[in-house]
């Protein structure tokens, strides 16, 4: 459903750069393109790039609340636990999503 916001001229993919990494307070509070988003710019910055997608340097800081964000989550350190129905229901609402506005080339 995210992706409707782009409609309104809002990037669901736009966490707030260094700023928005150090103020959020849970990876689970973002949108699902944010969170991802997070994810990729941890893993750019833990593969030696110098900045993010936006061009803000990956400073130690920077990094360390990628990384809070994406260990407070529990990714890469618990098993995962089942979706359930709010989080199936959020999967395949976001698949048709991206599946019409695929088809008007967005």
């Amino acid at each position: 459903m995210e992706q409707l916001g782009r409609l309104r001229g809002r990037d669901p993919y736009d966490y707030g750069g260094p700023s928005g990494a150090q103020h959020v307070t849970r990876l689970q509070d973002l949108t699902k393109e944010s969170q991802a988003m997070i994810l990729e710019e941890y893993w750019w910055s833990r593969e030696g790039e110098v900045a993010d997608v936006r061009g803000n340097r990956f400073t130690a800081e920077y990094e360390g609340d990628l990384r809070r964000r994406v260990e407070g989550a529990g990714i890469g350190t618990t098993p995962p636990r089942g979706r359930g129905v709010a989080g199936a229901m959020d999967t395949a609402a976001g698949s048709v999503v991206n599946r019409v506005l695929g088809l008007f080339g967005w």
